[in-house]
Formats: C-alpha cells, structure tokens, sequence
C-alpha cells in the first residue's frame, strides 16, 4: 500500500460486492410464506372470554376518575342550559 496501489482495496471491494450479491439472491431465493422472523397470529377468544376482556377494558383515565373528589364541584349538565334574560328596568 505504500506504492500508491490500490489492489488490495479493490480486492477487499470485490469481495464485498460478491458477499451482497449472495445476500440478494439468498432472499430473492427464499420461497414466501415460510413464516420466519414473523410473529405468530393472536389466538382466537371464545365467548366467554371476550366478554371478560370488555368488562376489563376501563382505561386508565375512567379509572382515575372515579378516585377523584367531586364534591362541592358544579353539576357537567349546568354548563349547558339556557341562561335567564336579563330584564331591562
């Protein structure tokens, strides 16, 4: 290398572009549907099952909530109703 010749990079090079042409090929090769490095599907629930699952699906936020003092706070449905007029004297 200290000549100034590049023979061993071009080698090393070659090299290289035959190990990435053997790459592609391998997977262009590889029949589809052999399923490998896929997750396996999620199992269908019975019922009975699903039905439990539901009754469990509060979110964390509904769960919170119901933890939460709502004494002395103002009813949601106030908000909402019609305001009095205000009569001119």
């Amino acid at each position: 290398m200290i000549d100034g010749s590049f023979t061993e990079l071009t080698q090393y090079i070659r090299h290289l572009e035959e190990l990435r042409a053997e790459a592609i090929a391998a997977t262009l090769n590889m029949p589809l549907g052999t399923g490998e490095g896929k997750r396996a599907a999620k199992e269908e629930l019975d019922g009975d099952q699903k039905k439990k699952k539901k009754a469990k699906s509060t979110s964390q936020g509904v769960k919170a909530l119901e933890k939460v003092n709502t004494r002395g706070m103002k009813d949601m449905r106030s908000f909402f109703t019609k305001k009095a007029a205000k009569v001119k004297a």
